[in-house]
This record gives C-alpha cells, structure tokens and sequence, in this order.
C-alpha cells in the first residue's frame, strides 16, 4: 500500500510540473530591452518586448509585409494625406476601449523635436486628428512613400501618450497580447492579457524573457531545460551539433530581413579615400567567412537589399579580389613600409557577441594580407553604440535589422540622416544620391520607385559608404516539446502567441 501511495504521489507530483511548464515557456536574450516604452524604443530588443505588449496600427507578417493590427485599414487621399480606419473592439489591458483620440495622442507625442529617438521618423508630419469615430488622418508636409511602415509605434490611452517616458510597469497599459507583470535587471515576465481582443487570447499564460550575455550559458540552459527557446543566439560550432547529439533539441531556419556590413567613417583622412573603402572591401572574402563561421547560413551582400525582395538591383558580386585591393591601395599612394610591410593602422570596433568577435578576428587577418593591421575593440553593446553615434569609431562591424523598406538607404547615407536625425553615423554625404532618396520617397507607386532605387543602389556600390558583407538567415534552437514557434524575417517574436510547451 505504502508503495503505491508513494507512486501515486510521485506521479501527481510530476503531472503537475509539467502542467506548470506548460503555461510558461522561457527564451533568452543577450541584451535587456532599453525601454518599456514603445514611443521610445529603437532598439531590438525593446521593439521586440513592446510589439508583444502594445497594439500598433500596422504590423507585419513572416515575410516583412504590411498587415492591419489596430488599423483595419489605410488609404492615401492625396499624395501628403493618409485615412486610417481603426477597429472598435480593441481593448487596453484595463478593460477600457482603444480610440481614435488615443492614436493621436500618441504621434501627437512623436512630432514633437526631440522628445524620442523615434521621432526622426515623423519630421514631415504636420499634424493627425480624430476625423471620426474610428479614423485618424494624417497630414504630411510632402510625400513620403514609407511613412506606413513607422506606424509600428505601439499605442498608449491619451493620459499617458503626452508624458515623458515611462518606465513604472504600473503606469503602462497596453492593448497586446501580453502584459509585463516584472520588469528585473536579468529577466522580464509577460502574463497573457486576458482584455486582448484583437485576435485569439495567447495560448500560454506566461513568457519569462532571460538576460543572458553569453551564448554558451545560453545553450548550457538549453540543454538543462531551463530555456524554451533561443532565438539567434547559440553560436555557429553549437548549432553543428544539435541534429546528432542533442535528441530533445530541434532548429529551424528562415531567410531574415539584415545585412551585416563594415562601416566607414568618413571624417576619418584615410576612410575618406573611395580607394581604400574599395580595396577593404575587395580584400574581404565573405565566401569563406560564410562557410566556416557562418555554417553556410548566409548568402553574400552587396548591397541593403536581399535577392528576393521586389526593389533589389543585380549589381556587379562584390567578389574576393585581393590583387585588385592591392593595386588600389598602391595606386593611392598608401605604400607598404617596415618589417611588416604595413600600409596603415585601422581600428575596428565591434560588440562584445561572441559571433561578431569571431567575424572580426577573421577580418582583421584577411585585412593584415592587405597590408592593413588592425587593432580590434570588442565593446558591451551599449558603448559600441555610442561610440559609433558619436563618431568615435574609424571602422566598425555591425547589423541592420528589422528594415522592410528600401527607404531605409535614405535613412542610413542622405546627409539629413546625421545623427540624431537618423542612421548616417558614418557622416557620409552625396547630394545627388539625396536628391534621388527624395524623389523616391515622393513616389507611392512601386513601379515608379523601381528605377530610382536603381540609381541609389549603382552610387551606393560606387561610393562603398559600406562594405557589405551577408545577409543570414534567423535561426531558432528549441526543446522539441514546444509546439508552435514560428520566425519572422524581422526577428520578432509575434508567433509566441501561438506557443505551447
């Protein structure tokens, strides 16, 4: 009898932790989200935390398309005024209803100067108002054929939209899926709101989100079952691995909306030389870095736009070239000299991500067979950025992510993009290539925009403010009990609402 009761103990024991882990499901991040705050957050991370947590006009699917979220729908009047109609059954996480008034407050907020990092992106609205009860008009100062794609912004009630940023997760109410029920210094936990109403209620109860630095605790935590899921976060060797040796483990792929690059900075004397950017970047053979760091799970870049998207120019492949660097830097006038026969000295900085340490490890030796030594800072994210944002930096490694738009070459090389007004942190300046960035944003008509994204892209290659290097697939290592999991190009978690363990 003893026996039995004891097995009979053991097995409600066990039924209840698993019932317990199957309304929770755990996923690491390597850096902490910079703000709760959704007019405020442009950084991954925090767009990542707020689109779970906050409602927005416009969101994207798996591929990076527009799709309605509040707004059911959207149309331009006129070439400088948009009709948004939002749907009436959207609730805040307090019950009451998402309106009109709301959405203007919160852009109201964000044409603002200089109240939020976000509201470089609204410089040409003029003003949004309440049109009816469910519409909102808003009124540009000229065209802009992206202005769509910024209406991610998460909405706040009207009370909240008008004051600085928020960071009391007491204060914030949401209208998304989730709610933050604590905001830790290494971990976040959202609960499942239950007022959601703008499409099924999210099928676990709980996400706790891990800070967790290093990949290889990520993957320790993986393998221990503390961990659900890392998302491009457990290094290349570790991912070789998982399909022999880690049974309880599974990995899926799909292509992703980046590019990693080598920036230049062009107040620099050297960088300021067209042929030393070319001839870095003819040195570099992504091809090998792809094979061997990147397992094969990238396709080289030669310019923002990945093969697959509908305004991608095929342009001249970027290819391994070393005697034509050669012959560049010579022609320059940068000779060999000493005992090392060293051109110059360059300083590359980039993030502390064991994956990008790696890659520039790599450069750095591709670059010395240049004639070019490199001296490599590896930073804690949020001093990479800033030094970069500053200009304090003479080459760095990095990525873009997220972008759908090939706007985003406007936002990232037009001269009126120097920070703070936009992504321009190498300061570099064409005024014919912004002349044509601000034709094409006038446009709203794809086949109209086509030709002049051609141009951009021909001078882009030409002027090399980049090198481009990849663009790499999103990849997820799960536990195989977890069912429901899918990636977006943009790498956001929207497919945790369909998550269970």
């Amino acid at each position: 009898m003893f026996t039995k009761l004891t097995t009979l103990l053991l097995c409600i024991l066990a039924s209840s932790n698993v019932f317990a882990k199957k309304d929770e499901v755990s996923l690491a991040w390597e850096a902490s989200p910079r703000t709760l705050d959704p007019r405020f957050a442009n950084d991954a991370n925090s767009q990542y935390l707020t689109e779970l947590t906050n409602c927005s006009l416009i969101n994207f699917d798996r591929s990076g398309n527009q799709i309605g979220n509040l707004a059911s729908s959207w149309k331009w009047t006129g070439p400088k005024t948009l009709l948004v109609t939002i749907k009436d059954t959207a609730k805040f996480s307090d019950g009451s209803p998402v309106t009109n008034e709301d959405v203007v407050a919160t852009y109201s907020f964000l044409t603002k100067p200089n109240t939020s990092p976000l509201a470089g992106a609204f410089r040409k609205l003029i003003s949004v108002k309440a049109i009816a009860k469910n519409q909102v008009q808003f009124e540009l100062n000229e065209a802009d054929s992206s202005f769509v794609d910024n209406l991610f912004i998460g909405i706040l009630p009207k009370e909240l939209a008008s004051r600085p940023m928020l960071s009391d997760i007491k204060q914030i109410k949401g209208c998304g899926p989730f709610v933050i029920s604590n905001a830790g210094v290494n971990d976040f936990t959202l609960v499942r709101n239950e007022k959601y109403s703008l499409g099924a209620l999210a099928k676990t109860l709980k996400i706790v989100i891990k800070i967790i630095k290093d990949d290889t605790t990520r993957f320790s935590k993986l393998l221990k079952g503390e961990l659900d899921l890392v998302q491009n976060g457990i290094g290349r060797d570790q991912l070789k691995s998982i399909p022999n040796s880690y049974p309880n483990l599974a990995m899926d792929a799909h292509e992703g909306l980046n590019v990693t690059y080598l920036g230049f900075n062009f107040r620099d004397p050297i960088l300021a030389k067209k042929e030393v950017r070319q001839a870095i970047s003819l040195a570099i053979n992504r091809d090998e870095i792809i094979k061997f760091l990147l397992q094969g799970m990238a396709e080289p870049a030669n310019n923002f736009l990945s093969s697959d998207n509908p305004f991608h120019t095929k342009l001249s492949k970027m290819s391994f070239d070393l005697a034509q660097a050669n012959a560049l830097l010579d022609k320059a006038g940068f000779v060999r000299k000493g005992p090392e026969n060293i051109r110059f000295h360059l300083q590359l900085k980039t993030t502390a991500d064991v994956n990008f340490v790696n890659i520039a490890q790599t450069l750095r030796g591709q670059l010395y067979k240049l004639g070019i030594k490199v001296e490599m800072q590896a930073l804690e994210w949020g001093k990479f950025k800033s030094d970069v944002d500053k200009g304090a930096v003479q080459i760095w490694l990095a990525k873009w992510i997220g972008y759908k738009d090939p706007d985003i070459y406007r936002y990232v090389f037009a001269s009126e993009s120097f920070p703070p007004h936009g992504g321009n942190r190498g300061w570099y300046s064409n005024p014919q290539l912004d002349k044509i960035l601000e034709d094409a944003r006038r446009i709203h008509e794809i086949e109209k925009r086509k030709p002049l994204y051609v141009e951009v892209q021909k001078i882009v290659e030409q002027d090399v403010p980049y090198a481009f290097l990849w663009h790499e697939k999103n990849y997820v290592v799960y536990s195989k009990s977890l069912k429901g999991f899918e990636l977006y190009a943009d790498g956001r978690y929207s497919s945790l609402v369909n998550v269970t363990n």
